[in-house]
């Protein structure tokens, strides 16, 4: 028995690759009463807290503005509250946040929320993109998501967003805001906090000018300190955190390492080949693939077809003209530690795909592509991103987007292994063999028979097509089962193995 316990230690030990599975389920369009979108307009952002503080996250919508840009002024502007049901619904509250009241142009938004000093009420920043700077509301205890009269916080030039981050690790929640224009160069306004006191700094290089819309963060290289990144149009600017907190600024401009035409103005800022320094990912339209600038070593195109002389269907299309929010985002869906991209696949047409790609950088091209119809045109042009949230309390973040429909959807990510999803899963390659087969297959010899509870065969719609309990031998025969592939589940006490097969 010693052995055979050793032989299954040393077989989970030698796991090619893993990955969580999982089913993402889209839901139906959330309709909301928004008063100050008017014919014409878009709303801009959406947010996730705890508003009420019922250990559920809720979420805040925001914005009015008309498309393209408006120079047109309304009496006021208001974002809306849907409060979490806990299972990926949410209920419109009665209240609405009111934060500009007067003639103001409709490029003041709200930025961020977060209780930056720690008394409980939840604060929040309303950037005004004409009035070159932020205002950060102080939330009191009046009343449900009410506010002191704001302070405004007075930067160089245009921007879009402020947000609240302990960008220096001291235990604070500072404000960074990230400041750019046509003509003006980019800065970066460091808010640094000292027990609810700010000290302004300003990072950047006049010589670098253009719009940068989509401020993002990281550690690019490698030093455990915390760096910010600013796409624009043909380049990125880098602001690399020193030890005494101080920021050295680098401009990058396209053809940095090739001439190729990478993503107009948003680039992701993330590790892909795990060597402790975040690299530069760009969508490159000439040949419709990924575009992996290195940290350290040369450029390298990825692409989700398995032809690598084609580009992958379902990376084409997701550029927009219109530079609000992001398009391209990462994040760990299947929890396996290495970046996958999320985007909508906005073609022109009326009906968009949501876009989860699996591990697209692994060097031997096991990635899996996951499309979500959703059955409308609500690409997130005028989004201020994506969120990754666990909206539905099942350990699973799921996503959530503001459509350019003015619609909000959250894609909530589902376990297929209904009733039993409180084991941990690993997809295993050569758990099952051979693969493909024509619906006859063994189970790895290594694991012993006595030590497997249940094996069970998911569709990918995760509905349960084979079950055996106990089985007497490593053979498994689903030969009715029509050809396609199938999730494979082998229940090992509290934990369990599956992989993918296909039946053809």
């Amino acid at each position: 028995m010693k052995y055979k316990l050793k032989l299954l230690t040393t077989f989970l030990s030698l796991i090619i690759s893993q990955y969580s599975f999982a089913q993402f389920l889209a839901s139906n369009p959330i309709e909301t009463s928004f008063t100050t979108v008017e014919v014409g307009e878009r709303m801009l952002n959406t947010f996730s807290y705890d508003f009420n503080e019922d250990g559920i996250l809720d979420l805040a919508l925001d914005g009015g503005m008309s498309y393209p840009q408006s120079f047109e002024f309304y009496p006021a502007s208001n974002a809306i509250i849907l409060i979490g049901n806990g299972d990926g619904t949410f209920t419109q509250s009665t209240t609405s946040i009111n934060y500009a009241t007067g003639g103001i142009n409709n490029l003041l938004a709200i930025s961020d929320f977060a209780d930056y000093n720690v008394d409980g009420n939840v604060d929040m920043l309303v950037y005004s993109f004409w009035d070159n700077g932020f205002y950060l509301y102080d939330g009191n205890a009046n009343g449900f998501m009410t506010f002191d009269a704001p302070t405004f916080f007075s930067c160089s030039t245009h921007g879009y967003e402020a947000i609240f981050i302990d960008y220096d690790a001291d235990g604070d929640l500072d404000i960074v805001s990230a400041c750019s224009g046509s003509h003006a160069p980019l800065l970066l306004h460091v808010f640094d906090n000292t027990n609810n006191s700010f000290t302004h700094n300003v990072y950047g290089d006049v010589n670098s000018t253009g719009y940068s819309l989509d401020l993002k963060h990281g550690d690019a290289n490698g030093d455990g300190r915390m760096d910010f990144f600013m796409p624009i149009d043909r380049g990125f600017t880098l602001f690399t955190q020193n030890a005494n907190k101080s920021f050295e600024m680098e401009f990058y401009q396209e053809g940095w390492n090739n001439p190729l035409g990478q993503l107009r103005d948003h680039k992701l800022l993330v590790d892909v080949n795990q060597d402790g320094s975040d690299d530069v990912i760009a969508y490159n339209r000439s040949f419709e693939k990924l575009d992996v600038f290195n940290s350290s070593g040369p450029p390298v195109l990825f692409d989700l077809s398995s032809n690598a002389n084609n580009s992958s269907l379902e990376i084409r299309h997701v550029i927009s003209d219109y530079f609000y929010g992001g398009f391209m985002y990462s994040h760990d869906m299947d929890l396996d530690s290495n970046t996958d991209i999320v985007f909508v696949q906005s073609n022109g047409s009326d009906l968009d795909s949501l876009v989860i790609a699996f591990d697209p950088f692994n060097i031997n091209n096991s990635h899996q592509v996951q499309e979500i119809p959703l059955g409308a045109d609500c690409s997130t042009e005028t989004g201020r991103g994506m969120l990754f949230e666990d909206f539905d309390n099942n350990g699973l973040d799921d996503i959530c987007f503001l459509g350019s429909d003015n619609k909000v959807r959250v894609i909530l990510n589902m376990s297929p292994l209904i009733g039993i999803n409180n084991f941990q899963t690993q997809l295993t390659e050569g758990l099952v063999y051979p693969n493909p087969n024509s619906g006859v297959f063994f189970i790895d010899p290594i694991i012993p028979l006595n030590t497997i509870e249940k094996v069970k065969v998911f569709n990918l719609s995760g509905q349960l097509i084979y079950e055996s309990s106990t089985p007497k031998q490593h053979q498994i025969n689903t030969e009715q089962m029509l050809n396609g592939a199938y999730i494979v589940v082998i229940k090992l006490d509290n934990s369990l193995l599956y992989a993918k097969i296909v039946i053809e």
